[in-house]
C-alpha cells in the first residue's frame, strides 16, 4: 500500500513489494476511498438549486406615435413594463411594404426578458397591453423570455400633427 497520499498513480503495478500485479486491487480501494472519503483529501460536491420565481401575469404599456408615408423600418415604438420583474426589449414589425398607409394596421413582435431570479409563467389571458391588442405570443429560452405579438391601432384611426391651420370667413 502507498504510503504517501499526496502523489502516486492508480493502479501502474507492483506497489506492494510482494511482487505480482495487484492494479485491479489497487484500482478498487482508491475508489473505495473516494466513496468512503479518506483516507486522502475529502472530495465534496455541491449541487445548486436554482429556484426561479415565476411571473404569471404581464402588464405592459405601448406608445408609438406613426404618420402615413412613414418607413416602417424605421419605426419606434416604446414598450413599458408595469413590473420590475421583466424588462421589453427588441421589437420588429411583421407588415410588408416600405411606409405606412392609411389603410395599414401595424403589427409587432416585441420580446419581453424576465429579470434574475425570474421566469415567465403566464397564459394569454394574464397578458395585459395598454395601446395595443394582443395576437400572440410563446415562450423562448427555457421561459426566460417572452415574444408577444400584437396589433397597433390602425393608421387610419391615429392622428397626425397639424402641419397648419387658418381661419376661413
Amino acid at each position: 500500500h502507498r504510503a504517501d497520499t499526496g502523489q502516486g498513480a492508480v493502479g501502474t503495478g507492483t506497489q506492494d513489494g510482494q511482487g505480482g500485479d495487484h492494479a485491479q486491487e489497487d484500482a478498487q480501494e482508491e475508489l473505495g476511498h473516494f466513496f468512503d472519503g479518506g483516507p486522502g483529501e475529502a472530495v465534496e460536491f455541491t449541487a445548486l438549486a436554482v429556484v426561479e420565481t415565476k411571473i404569471s401575469s404581464v402588464s405592459l404599456v405601448v406608445e408609438a406615435d406613426m404618420e402615413v408615408g412613414q418607413n416602417i423600418q424605421d419605426q419606434e415604438i416604446e414598450v413599458t413594463p408595469k413590473s420590475d420583474k421583466y424588462s421589453a426589449g427588441e421589437y420588429e414589425f411583421l407588415n410588408t411594404g416600405f411606409s405606412w398607409s392609411e389603410e395599414d394596421i401595424p403589427v409587432v413582435k416585441v420580446s419581453i426578458y424576465a429579470e434574475d431570479g425570474y421566469k415567465f409563467a403566464v397564459s394569454k389571458d394574464k397578458i395585459t397591453l395598454k395601446g395595443a391588442t394582443f395576437v400572440d405570443y410563446s415562450r423562448e429560452d427555457e421561459s426566460h423570455t417572452l415574444v408577444i405579438t400584437m396589433q397597433l391601432p390602425p393608421l387610419a384611426e391615429q392622428t397626425s400633427a397639424i402641419e397648419q391651420a387658418a381661419w376661413t370667413s
